[in-house]
């Protein structure tokens, strides 16, 4: 970060979980999306990866609003689609990189 980039306060996130994503497998081979809320906001929340010899390999994660619009993040959560983390740093990230952080330490996801 130079010296005139601003750091924004950290993004304060609330999170339900409607439905649990199931990642592909060899019942589900597409897996199914899961319905959550972040910040009142309902996305349809799913796994990005591939099928190997040893299972389904976790490679990101997909966020899409009810408009179609929508947001992918690398398994790393080192970065995000979305215009709040390409326009400002902030401590933790965007609200996307937050929720899935929460979602992971829920075990809701892997």
């Amino acid at each position: 970060m130079n010296a005139t980039t601003k750091t924004w306060p950290e993004v304060k996130v609330t999170l339900e979980v409607i439905t649990r994503p199931i990642a592909p497998c060899e019942l589900i081979m597409r897996g199914q999306g899961g319905e959550i809320t972040v910040n009142g906001g309902s996305y349809l929340f799913s796994y990005l990866g591939e099928m190997t010899e040893e299972g389904f390999r976790v490679e990101g994660y997909h966020f899409e609003k009810p408009d179609g619009e929508s947001y992918d993040l690398p398994e790393d959560l080192s970065s995000c689609e979305c215009g709040d983390y390409l326009a400002r740093v902030r401590p933790g990230g965007c609200k996307h990189i937050r929720a899935v952080r929460m979602l992971r330490e829920r075990g809701v996801v892997a």
